[in-house]
């Protein structure tokens, strides 16, 4: 987190305890430890697996925006 707060960056109090969250005016980059996003991609946190800790997000405002985003 140091070197995106040496950028400027601020991080943004919201969040548990290992997640940090910088506010980027329309976007966010949000960190968090790699055992806790494979947990949430339902996925082993092993580095030598396929699975390589990286995530893009996108927020729906409702559940029918879920449809029209996955098209």
């Amino acid at each position: 987190m140091a070197f995106y707060e040496s950028l400027g960056w601020k991080k943004s109090p919201a969040g548990p305890a290992g997640f940090a969250k910088f506010d980027l005016g329309g976007y966010a980059l949000c960190l968090l430890r790699l055992a806790d996003l494979a947990k949430d991609a339902l996925a082993e946190p092993s580095r030598d697996s396929a699975f390589k800790g990286i995530a893009f997000v996108h927020l729906a405002k409702s559940v029918n925006d879920v449809t029209l985003i996955l098209e």
